[in-house]
């Protein structure tokens, strides 16, 4: 049996891998974005933006927990991976060909003239959800999947500065696009080496659909608070200038969040096994020793916030994002509690409480829509920034309440509760937010690091 802290590393390094590829996957398509911004008409690159977004959509509405699905199965049961995934493939396919068929179908009669973008649109999402990243995961495979996802990237901007270059065509980019997230599904499914999948009776996939469906569902509203719901908002009841100008702040916001969902992916298949082996102990130490160093990583991408938001935004948004650093501060406010909170959720589908995690899911989403239509109109920018952290503190709140870790966790929730209402005053006034920035910086540090020094303390001899 492997100990606490050894599970602890593995996390890590999960994470980590994770990352990495994470990392090199958003710095190719970002170098991808830049050779389409320059090579392509102002047209045609709005035109490959829309059919990034209706994938994207298209994948969401498609999953129906599939993903967490799998991958708990597949990490209580490792022999049953070729039954687990022709259940997950033939959901996602079939959700994905019902809908492709219906929207090809009315493009084709009354937009003719959009039907190349549906088509190339349904074939991203076909790669998207075929991808067996969530047999890597949960086969903690975290290189090979980090592998396939930076694989994607690779593809990605490879072919814009190729094909998009030699022809500039927003069809020619559409395509780069279906190749890339082709070759990162091929590469999930040669790494995880299972031969043919087992194909499912109906009854089979009605009963995992009927199980999982909140799942599904926790996702689409999940998505909606990260898809950018505010900035649509914000053009609609503000102005196109305030929403752009939270775009900013929100990238930078969601690119730290990632880690938080690496670190549910890399606990899952732990605490999964843990609980199907009716190690319960063990499930919760693990998850309980996990808060502190995640939570410090929260404070630390807050303190940062405070300290250099404003400086870090102008450098890379330019001179017109210089005063959206309170932004970014009150974006990030979120981050410690959701960053212990997300995982205690998929602490839950580990247990196969689906309907719990759900639970958290509308909490989150419902608090953030429900704010931001009342805090929009009045205070802007603001009004979406603050919508958007007391929904996610308020669904990683329910989250650690309903995995019965809240309790447990109480003195750490408090601290993490403290450290971050101190982002107020860090967002309001600028002399106060480097003093701030700079203790909130090192309490995160402080608590990152202690699982490590902990540990090598333990180790050293006597």
């Amino acid at each position: 049996m492997t100990s606490i802290g050894g599970s602890l590393r593995q996390a890590g390094k999960s994470i980590s891998k994770l990352a990495a590829g994470e990392a090199v996957n958003k710095i190719t398509r970002f170098v991808a974005a830049v050779i389409l911004a320059r090579t392509l008409s102002l047209s045609d690159f709005g035109i490959v933006n829309v059919g990034i977004a209706i994938a994207g959509i298209l994948l969401t509405l498609t999953a129906l927990g599939m993903p967490e699905y799998g991958a708990r199965q597949v990490a209580v049961a490792p022999g049953d991976a070729k039954r687990v995934a022709g259940v997950v493939l033939s959901v996602r396919v079939g959700a994905l060909a019902g809908i492709a068929l219906v929207m090809i179908g009315a493009a084709a009669i009354f937009l003719s003239d959009q039907l190349v973008l549906i088509t190339l649109s349904v074939a991203m999402a076909v790669g998207l959800s075929t991808s067996g990243d969530w047999l890597l995961r949960g086969r903690e495979q975290m290189a090979d999947a980090a592998g396939a996802t930076a694989l994607g990237g690779i593809v990605v901007m490879v072919g814009c500065g190729s094909l998009v270059f030699l022809l500039p065509t927003a069809t020619a980019a559409l395509i780069v696009f279906v190749l890339g997230e082709a070759s990162a599904a091929a590469a999930t499914w040669w790494r995880a080496k299972l031969g043919r999948v087992e194909m499912p009776s109906w009854e089979r996939i009605k009963q995992v659909v009927v199980a999982n469906w909140p799942l599904g569902a926790s996702g689409i509203i999940i998505y909606a608070s990260y898809a950018n719901l505010d900035s649509i908002l914000l053009a609609i009841l503000r102005s196109d200038a305030e929403a752009g100008l939270y775009s900013a702040p929100y990238r930078l916001f969601l690119a730290a969040n990632a880690v938080t969902l690496f670190a549910a992916y890399s606990l899952l298949p732990m605490l999964s096994r843990s609980h199907h082996e009716g190690r319960m102990h063990e499930k919760r130490s693990l998850l309980l020793r996990a808060f502190t160093p995640l939570a410090g990583y929260g404070l630390i991408v807050l303190g940062a916030a405070e300290l250099i938001g404003g400086p870090v935004l102008e450098g890379l948004f330019g001179a017109d994002f210089a005063d959206t650093g309170p932004l970014l501060i009150l974006l990030c406010m979120s981050l410690p509690i959701y960053s212990i909170g997300y995982p205690a959720g998929y602490s839950l589908i580990g247990e196969q409480r689906n309907w719990q995690f759900f639970v958290g899911g509308a909490i989150a989403g419902g608090l953030n829509i429900a704010l931001m239509s009342v805090l929009i109109p009045l205070y802007g920018t603001y009004g979406a920034a603050i919508a958007t952290t007391v929904g996610l503190f308020g669904g990683a709140l329910a989250w650690l309440a309903l995995s019965r870790s809240l309790w447990a966790s109480a003195p750490l929730v408090a601290g993490v509760v403290l450290a971050t209402l101190l982002g107020i005053p860090a967002s309001m006034e600028t002399t106060l937010a480097i003093p701030i920035g700079a203790a909130t910086l090192l309490c995160g540090a402080t608590m990152f690091l202690a699982p490590v020094v902990k540990t090598r303390s333990r180790n050293r001899p006597s």
